[in-house]
Parts: C-alpha cells; structure tokens; sequence
C-alpha cells in the first residue's frame, strides 16, 4: 500500500508542486489581510457559574471591563484653578472614546459624584461639582467649596488620592461601540487612550491608565516584536540546519517548506474569519519550528542515502516512504495536543488551538509529501558527500555513548535515576500553583509602563484595580417596599460586608449597607455613634435612598445589592483564600435562619390555551405542599438549577417573584416593560418555559426552590480570573488523558508491541512531571499561557520516541539483540533526534528576551520541555525498553495472557503509570 502511494506521489510530482505553488499564492493574498484581533469575552471561561453571573448582570455592574485614569500632579495638591481645568478637558475627552458607556464614567466633574449633607431641612444630596460650574468660573470660594464636598462626600481613598495629588476617571466598556454597533477594536482603543497620555502628561502632570482595552494594546504594541525574535531564530536556523546539512538545498528545504505551510496557515485564517490574538501570536511560529524540526528529519535520511551513492530521486523516494509513518505519527499527535485545546470553554484558547491545529495540518502535507518531492529535483556534488560522510562520522561517534546506556547494567542505572529524578518531580509538581504568581499584569514584565501605573494607583488610593464583584439577590418587591432595603437584605448584606473586611487580602470593602450606616450618622451631625442600621422598614429605605442604581450598588428592579471587595492582588493564593472564605460563608448563611428556601410551581397551559394559568408559591414563610395544588408529577430544579435554566434562556429568575405572576402569564403584551422592569425578564421567561413544556410533553408542571435571599459569586476582574483558574484546573487532566489515550492508540497500533506503548510513553510522563517541577522553580503558574504549552509538550515530546523506536523496530525485525539495535539506531537517527530538539529549543528560546513576561515564560518553558523531552527520549526508553526485554523476553508471552495479552499488558502498564503521576499533581 506505501508503495502504490509512493509510486503515485512521485509520478505526478511536477502536479502536484505546481498545485501547492498555486495554492500558496492564493492563501498569500489572504495572508497579507490577516490583522491582530482581541476581545474581552474571548478571555471568559463561557459556561463558569461566576460567568454566567456575569452575563446576567453585566449592566447594572462594574469594575469588570473598565478603564481607570489617574491624573496626577507632581506639584500641589488637586485643588486649584489649573489641575481642575485639565481634569475637566480630559473627561470629556474620555467620555466620547469608542465603546465608552457614557452612562457609567465617574469623575469629579460628573453628576454621579455626589455628597450627602445634613441641613435644617433634611438630608441633602449635591453634586461634588455643580452642573452650573465651568472651568473658567472657578474661583478660589468655589474651589474651596469642592474640597469641602469631597471630604465630607467620603471620596478621599475612592476617588480622590489619599494625598490629594491625583484623582480618577473610570468608565465602563462595552463590548460593541454604541455608536456604530460594530464590534469594539481594542487594539486602536488602547492606541487612542495612549495618545491621550501623551496630549495630558506634559510639564508637572502625569497619567496613569489601566483596564484590559490598555493592557491588551500594550502587549500587542509588544506582540509585533514577535518579528524580531522570529527573523533572529530564523537566521540561527539557517546557520544551524547548514552545519547539519552540509548543503544550502538541504538547508533552505525545510525552511521553504515551513514558510510555505505558514503562509497556508495564516490564510486559511483569513477565510474562516480568524484574526491573531496578541496573547497567541507565537503559535505560528511555533508551528513553523515544529514543522523546521521534522523537516531535519527528512534532510537526515536523504543526505544517508546520497552518502550510498543514490540519485536524488530515489534518496527522496527512500525519505518519503521510510518517514511518511513515523512522521505522520508525530504530527498527528502534535495535531491532538493542540485540538484539545479546543475543549477549554474560553476563546482566546479555541482559537489558539484552531489556528495551531490548522498549521499542524499543512505540515503533514508540506513536510511529508512537498519537501521529498521537491528535494527530488535537488543536485548533489562529491564535495557535498565527501563533506557531509565526514560530518556524519563525526555526530556517530559524538551520540555513541546513548547506545552505551542500553547496555543492561548501564540500562538498569539509568532507569534507577531516572526514577528518583520522576519521584522528585512528582513532588515538586504537587506544589505548582494554577493562576498567577505575582502582582500588577502577569503578562507584562514588572517595569512595564501599565504595571508601574497599577502600582502608583494602588499606592495611593484606598481602592485597587482588582476587584471582586458579589452580589446579594433579594426578592423584587416585600410587603410594598423595594426588597434591597429591607431589614433582613441589609442586615444580611451588613453581616457579610463587616467578614469580607476582615478577610486576609482584602483591602475594602463598599456596600449598600454601609452607604445606609453612614446615612444615619448623617442624622446625627456625623456623630459615628449613630452609624448603624435602623430596625424599622421605613427608616432603613430613606437612609439609603440617597443612593440610587446609577452608582452600581443596586439594580432598577431593586432585587440585587453588588458588593464591592477591592483585594491586595489577583495572586492566585490571594484570590483563592479569599473565594473559599467567602464560599464557606455562604454556606453557612444558605443553612441559617437569615434566609428561608421558597418552593414555586408553574403548571402547563390549559389544554387548548397557549398561556400559563397557574404560579404560585407552595412553600417558604407560607404552609403548604404541592398536593394543595393537585401537582403529582413535575419536573423539579433546585436553586442552582433554575439559576442556570435561566441564565441558559436569557431571563432572570429573581423577577418571577411577584404576586402578579399568573396575571403576568396570561396577558404579558398588555404591560410596558419601561413602567415596570420585571416585565422584560417575565417575558423572556414566559416564551422560555413554554418551550420547556412544548419539548417535555410529559411534564405537567415545573417545580422549582429559590432562596429570599442569596448571594452569587462572582463578578469583577478578581471574579473572572478566579473562573479562568478553576477551568485551567479542572481541564488540564482530561485533557493530558486524551493525548496520552491517542499516544497509547498510534503506538500500539503501528508496532503492534506492548513494549513499544510503555517505552514511549514513560519517558514522556517522566519529562512531563520534570516540566511541572520547571515550573514551580521558576514560580511560572499553570495558566492560559503555559496550560496550552504542556499539552502541546506532551504530543511534540513523543515525536522522538516515534522516530527513534521506527528504526528500532527495523533492526530487530533483522534479527539485532536489542542492546545491538540500539547501538544501530542512534548511530543513524540518534544524532538527527538531538539536532531536532536542539532546532525547536532555538526557535523558542529567543522569546526569553521578549518584553511581554507570558512570552518569556513560554520561551523558557518550552524550551526546557524540547530538552528534557529529548533527553528522556536518548536515555530513559533504551534504558527501559532493554530491561523490559530483559525481564520479559520476546519470545515468550504467554504469561500476559491471562490480562488480555501484549495490548492488556501495555494498558494496564502504561495507563496505570500515566494515571497514577497525574493523580499526584
């Protein structure tokens, strides 16, 4: 069958080049189109709890995709002429940015910064800067009064630095501009609010700027430099694959055939609609490397068969059907590593695996089938074979001592170190941390710009940049009084508010309940006696009435209460204390007094009606069970599960609490959504449930628990990255399984041999722990950025096992002792092996020097696994598979039967192992 391809291939070769000559210049005119493409929800962990908060209260929160600016001044204090004249000029600059939600920008200047006062008339709520004021008008009474407002308004920490010297802007983004409607460019948004620093951080101001739209544009004004770093590895490459070689044909093959495949890949982009995201813009040049390394593969078997004093002809035929196998092995693997990455729920990694599985995909075609057949028509001089026989006897005796390893007393040595060096890694592996490990933007080096503004921000003001959102649901309406202002939901919120200050990692805390407290010592002339919250309804809502949905701390609806924790960092030990504490918490609440679980019903529509006639509530602070309401069959959800039902159908559960819900169902179109805000969600949740009922033609009525009062976790930047590391986590093993699983089937079911699944397979676990172990010494945590570089490590790693166990396999078909044939292969392939891990590991290693922090680590790190992968390949295989020959000899394996024979044996072996060293992570 090889042969019929062989013949095939080469005899219409001038074609099929001619094909892929065509090809690439249709996939280069797409390629020149592809442009860099960033997205804040491409970063969201799509089906998380805390996203799904998220999404459903996005409008009435924020913190999470904002911008903060900080105008600074180096001389004085904020309070004169000059400073407030300049804070002014740059809002209104801010506040028509693209994407900006006008609604929610804050400032000095704006009408939601206000003070609360205590007159002869009652509580007084004032704007910090009256509307009437302009920059020209002020004066030095009416700079004073500002002063007087911001202090007393409690903004001193908040808004305002805590040394006067600098105050803030904050807006909030949305995801498409409002103004166009098209999607927002982040890229040119960060570029624009970078020209705003440069028109205002002139003589003695500065500006500090931070928010993801600033942070994504300065890693992709760093990401271009990824240029840089490819044309040097490229011209390392070259200089490399020539010394190898020996000839300029044999060098700039593999580059070409690269390139080529880079080019198809890079189109093929453009037309499914991709662009490059700047956190995965080293992908294709990772391919290329890969796709450079298998190459060398190629330039090894033809230059052996030139030495014989073959044509160039029968060299590439030789190389095409001795490596087609081997090498298809190692690039489909490749292609299973990067394809699970597609099973990540965030976006920024789907398309990473997109883009890097469809670059595999044109190296099978370009390395396997164009580079043999273009190096068909290559020309080789005697100078070329005397050079390179010379250069070849040279790298045998060079690798010969790898073959000495497969002696079997050195054999046994090896394998004993090798496994107190796997013992050792699976315990340093145990210790790596998912998420970040350090302070500001772990993607930037500490001494970029944006993390020395995160710095000066936090420096000086009392609230960070990491903020975690949670939010306190409440009934909409009680007893006739909006239900965030009720004694319970404050207190409630109170409770919670008072333990999340003294949460070690949280720096403040801001609520609706401590906005009311401070409303009642507002009555008292300020006195702080009197900060507390009144035991009566009435009270208790005028006291936090001053404080409307406008600031983020209440919704229209008034059925959530946003909690607003500010912690120290987004560490990911920080984070992680702090969501458990808060967790526990929770728990603890969910099973008090504080709060009762309500059991609601929903009956189908009436038979030859399409409304819903019956809701109502069977249990909670009422008595009753559902045979009152002649329900017997039902579907039932609990809390979480109807919470999810409605996320899935777009509609808040929380509005369906209303005396009026069946008056709702049955006539929904006759009620304006603009006097009453449930209604938009009932009737989202009317033509939901409906569609329930029309799928589930069995089910009668739905049964359904929600709580009064309950709290969701969680929104804000700390909120979101904490769903990302949980995600990363519960990921990372499925989708090692699924690599190793395809491993375990490429192996066995090419060589038939259960030794041959152990041997390879082994060494990549011990290298994988030994990655693990790289990375808690070098305080690099298992994130978005190096999840994907261990799962790819993984199926690039077994690339050397394959080629190095496919010219075993032929020896001891030729009747070799397997130490023999060991000797045998890494005379012939042991020095190509090396070179191709030496070939990757240059084409990453030059990203160590790259000024984003997250490339520097993929440098390393892939690097390091290149290596270590290449390493254990050269030493740990022969060394196991000579004392699994040993132990268990080939001619008789019979003993295996009994669990299946040579298959049961390679998967209760290697299975097992592979588990166990996952397990102790």
């Amino acid at each position: 069958m090889l042969q019929k391809i062989e013949d095939f291939v080469f005899k219409f070769k001038l074609s099929i080049l001619g094909i892929f000559v065509l090809l690439t210049i249709v996939m280069g005119y797409f390629a020149l189109q592809i442009r860099m493409d960033a997205g804040f929800y491409k970063q969201l962990p799509s089906n998380h709890e805390f996203i799904h908060t998220y999404f459903q209260y996005q409008d009435a929160l924020s913190g999470t995709n904002s911008i903060t600016i900080s105008l600074r001044t180096t001389d004085g204090e904020i309070f004169e002429k000059d400073y407030l004249s300049k804070l002014y000029e740059l809002s209104e600059t801010v506040r028509y940015l693209p994407g900006v939600n006008q609604a929610s920008m804050k400032s000095l200047w704006t009408p939601n910064t206000r003070v609360m006062r205590v007159t002869e008339e009652g509580f007084e709520a004032t704007t910090v800067i009256p509307g009437n004021i302009t920059p020209s008008e002020l004066n030095d009474a009416e700079i004073k009064n500002i002063r007087d407002r911001v202090l007393t308004g409690g903004h001193v920490g908040s808004l305002v630095a805590n040394d006067f010297s600098a105050s803030l802007i904050r807006v909030e983004l949305t995801e498409f501009d409002p103004r166009t409607g098209e999607k927002l460019d982040y890229l040119q948004l960060g570029r624009e609010i970078e020209s705003i620093r440069d028109e205002y951080e002139q003589g003695n101001y500065k500006v500090e700027i931070t928010g993801f739209a600033k942070m994504i544009s300065d890693i992709a004004s760093e990401a271009y430099n990824v240029v840089i770093f490819f044309a040097l590895a490229f011209i390392l490459t070259i200089l490399a694959v020539y010394w190898y070689s020996r000839s300029w044909t044999l060098t700039f093959l593999p580059l070409v055939c690269s390139l080529t495949s880079l080019i198809w890949q890079f189109g093929m982009l453009k037309v499914l609609g991709f662009g490059l995201d700047p956190l995965a813009i080293l992908v294709p040049f990772l391919v290329f490397a890969i796709g450079v390394s298998h190459g060398i593969q190629q330039v090894n078997q033809i230059t052996k068969e030139v030495i014989d004093g073959r044509s160039a002809e029968y060299a590439a035929r030789a190389s095409f059907s001795r490596l087609l196998v081997p090498g298809s092995m190692a690039l489909v693997t490749d292609l299973v590593g990067f394809g699970t990455l597609i099973l990540l729920p965030i976006g920024m990694i789907q398309e990473l695996g997109i883009t890097a599985s469809i670059g595999v995909a044109f190296k099978i075609i370009t390395n396997l089938i164009m580079l043999p057949l273009a190096a068909s028509y290559a020309r080789y001089n005697d100078n070329f074979v005397k050079s390179a026989s010379s250069a070849i006897a040279y790298r045998r005796k060079r690798v010969a001592i790898f073959g000495q390893l497969a002696k079997p007393r050195a054999a046994v040595i090896t394998l004993t170190v090798s496994a107190i060096l796997f013992a050792g890694a699976i315990f340093m592996a145990s210790d790596r941390h998912v998420g970040d490990l350090h302070a500001g933007a772990p993607e930037l080096r500490p001494e970029a710009r944006y993390n020395k503004d995160i710095s000066e921000i936090t420096n000086r003001y009392n609230v960070t940049t990491d903020v975690l959102v949670v939010i306190f649901e409440s009934l909409a309406t009680t007893l006739g009084l909006p239900a965030c202002r009720t004694i319970d939901m404050m207190q409630a919120q109170d409770n919670f508010h008072w333990y999340a200050e003294n949460i070690d990692g949280v720096v403040s805390v801001i609520s609706l309940s401590s906005i009311a407290k401070r409303g009642m010592s507002g009555y008292a002339e300020g006195n702080l006696k009197w900060s507390y919250l009144p035991r009566n309804d009435r009270a208790l809502s005028f006291a936090s009435s001053v404080v409307g949905p406008e600031s983020g701390l209440m919704n229209e609806s008034c059925s959530i209460m946003p909690i607003y924790i500010f912690t120290e960092d987004h560490k990911a030990t920080t984070i992680s204390h702090i969501i458990e504490e808060i967790e526990n918490y929770k728990d603890q609440f969910l099973k008090s007094d504080a709060t009762y679980t309500m059991k609601s019903f929903i009956k189908r529509p009436s038979e030859g009606t399409d409304f819903i006639s019956e809701a109502n509530v069977v249990s909670g602070f009422y008595a009753g069970e559902l045979k009152d309401w002649n329900i017997n069959e039902h579907e039932y959800f609990n809390s979480d599960e109807w919470i999810l039902f409605g996320h899935e159908n777009n509609f808040n559960v929380r509005d369906l609490w209303t005396n009026k819900l069946t008056s709702y169902f049955r006539d929904i179109d006759q009620y304006d959504e603009k006097l009453e805000p449930a209604v938009r969600e009932i009737r989202k949740a009317d033509i939901a449930i409906k569609t329930f009922f029309n799928e589930n033609p069995d089910v009668p009525a739905i049964v359904y628990d929600m709580e009064e009062i309950n709290f969701r976790l969680a929104s804000g930047t700390v909120g979101i990255q904490h769903a990302t590391n949980e995600i990363i986590e519960e990921s990372e093993i499925p989708m090692m399984m699924i690599v190793y699983a395809v491993i375990f089937l490429l192996v066995f079911g090419t060589y038939l041999d259960w030794r041959a699944t152990i041997c390879c397979t082994v060494p990549l676990t011990f290298a994988t722990m030994l990655g693990y172990a790289f990375m808690d010494i070098m305080q690099i945590g298992l994130k978005v950025s190096t999840l994907p570089v261990m799962v790819l490590a993984v199926g690039i790693g077994v690339d050397y096992a394959f080629y190095i166990y496919n010219r075993l396999q032929t020896y001891l078909k030729e009747g070799m002792e397997i130490s023999q044939a060991f000797e045998q292969t890494f005379a012939n392939t042991g020095a190509a092996v090396v070179f191709t891990a030496l070939t990757l590991a240059i084409g990453v290693s030059t990203w160590s020097f790259s000024a984003l922090k997250f490339q520097a680590d993929m440098g390393m790190l892939l690097t390091f696994m290149f290596l270590i992968n290449m390493v254990c390949a050269m030493t740990t295989l022969p060394a196991l598979a000579v004392v699994l020959d040993k132990v268990f000899p080939r001619k008789n394996d019979s003993i295996f039967k009994f669990v299946g024979g040579q298959s049961g044996v390679a998967y209760l072996v290697a299975i097992s192992l592979v588990i166990i060293a996952l397990f102790f992570i």
